[in-house]
């Protein structure tokens, strides 16, 4: 799928976007804040699929 330049783009917006909200989970866990868990819990979950799709 990351052969064009169109999808190369892509692909870096999306583990961009996977890492930013990760990011910002750890800050709500570390802050204890609501909903930090989950956002680590879903977002890392994300993460690794698209990491898994960027590498095939």
């Amino acid at each position: 799928m990351a052969q064009s330049q169109s999808g190369k783009k892509l692909m870096n917006m999306v583990y961009g976007l996977g890492a930013a909200v990760v990011i910002i989970g750890a800050l709500f866990k570390i802050m204890h804040w609501p909903f930090g868990d989950e956002m680590l819990i879903h977002w890392s979950c994300y993460r690794s699929r698209s990491i898994c799709c960027f590498c095939l």
